[in-house]
């Protein structure tokens, strides 16, 4: 099969990695993938450039930094002209916003079978609610709501990320096929002992650790840092780490700041599983919000994949996914359910390992990006054929 995925994240950024572990493990079963996706910094030239056989298109966008986010008109323009002399079997949008939709319809004119992929709630009721400045989420609310919602008529077939997009998807589209396929996980990840781990980083050995990956709601983080102040009082020795870009101010919440750890940004993914291996628990502190109902945090099949047990709140699937395979906690969306969950799975070791070595388990093989492209592949064929 020819293959064109389309995001309109920034390169190694989002949902990019979703789009982009697909592709490498399709090229791996022969297909010709192409990955269009938008330059970091570039405001006029597109750049091409192949990473283990997947084709990767970086287009220009005119807007800086953070608006960089699927709305440029040059970036759209740039996209479409890409595509007025090629053909594929597969147009795979990852999301609709304009940089991603319209050359996917463009694609689809020409002969192409439309996936939409749905991995985040955007528009109403979503993460736009979660917009701090009420003036931005009164003008993008409208604008986000009618692209997530208005072309996702025109797709052959959808994807989505989790049962609250997949049962959005079949009322807004009720005759179209939809599968559920979550994020994966390498499947050559190695189990690094917590010892061996902190040795590395330089880590002190007689702290017990809670780990944290990436980015956070300003909710969400209120919540992480109430928790952590009740596990403090109990248990002055814990830290908390985080690693990569933090995005919150989560120090003037928590009062023993000195025990919370930064790692800044991370760019290679080894050393980001060695951060993850160094900790004895990780976290998800979810509010029970739109934008966390309609999403899949990718960190959750890092901590996974690295083997440590995870403690969640009990938002969107984590319930019942946490309770099929048995890799972690699920509580109330509380910080003292939080805290104290937190602070008896510390006092029980070999409860940690039980759910660590589920979770590199299930993400060794169940949630491997191979084994989920194997689903994805059927799926596209399944709209070929049909």
């Amino acid at each position: 099969m020819k293959i064109l995925m389309i995001v309109f994240n920034l390169t190694g950024k989002g949902t990019y990695w979703r789009a982009y572990n697909f592709g490498i493990e399709l090229v791996k079963r022969g297909h010709k993938v192409t990955l269009i996706t938008t330059s970091p910094k570039s405001r006029w030239g597109q750049e091409q450039y192949d990473q283990l056989s997947l084709k990767i298109i970086e287009m220009p966008d005119l807007l800086p930094g953070p608006l960089r986010s699927g709305w440029d008109f040059w970036n759209t323009l740039n996209r479409v002209y890409w595509l007025k002399d090629k053909q594929f079997d597969i147009v795979h949008a990852f999301e609709c916003r304009p940089v991603v939709i319209f050359p996917a319809l463009l694609a689809k004119k020409k002969g192409a079978k439309l996936i939409i992929d749905w991995a985040d709630w955007f528009g109403r009721g979503g993460s736009v609610e979660a917009r701090p400045n009420p003036l931005v989420r009164t003008i993008v609310r409208p604008l986000d709501t009618f692209f997530e919602e208005y072309y996702r008529h025109y797709a052959d077939g959808h994807t989505v990320i989790n049962q609250y997009l997949y049962e959005r998807a079949t009322v807004i589209t009720p005759n179209r096929p939809i599968t559920l396929i979550r994020n994966g996980a390498p499947s050559s990840v190695p189990l690094i002992p917590i010892s061996k781990a902190r040795s590395q980083l330089g880590i002190p050995m007689n702290n017990e650790i809670i780990g944290y990956v990436g980015g956070i709601y300003t909710e969400d983080a209120h919540l992480m840092a109430k928790a952590f102040n009740i596990i403090n009082q109990q248990k002055p020795n814990v830290r908390l780490l985080l690693i990569g870009y933090f995005n919150r101010p989560i120090e003037k919440w928590i009062k023993t700041t000195q025990n919370v750890i930064r790692t800044g940004l991370i760019s290679n993914k080894n050393d980001l599983y060695k951060y993850i291996a160094a900790c004895d628990i990780c976290w998800l502190p979810m509010k029970n919000s739109g934008a966390n109902i309609g999403r899949w945090p990718y960190k959750l099949t890092d901590y996974m994949a690295v083997g440590r047990p995870t403690i969640s709140t009990n938002i969107g699937d984590m319930v019942k996914f946490f309770t099929q395979y048995q890799i972690g906690i699920t509580t109330n969306e509380n910080p003292k359910a939080l805290a104290q969950a937190t602070i008896e799975l510390f006092s029980d070791e070999n409860k940690r390992k039980y759910y660590g070595q589920n979770a590199h388990f299930i993400a060794m093989n169940e949630l491997s990006w191979k084994n989920l492209t194997l689903m994805m592949e059927e799926f596209y064929n399944h709209l070929l054929t049909n």
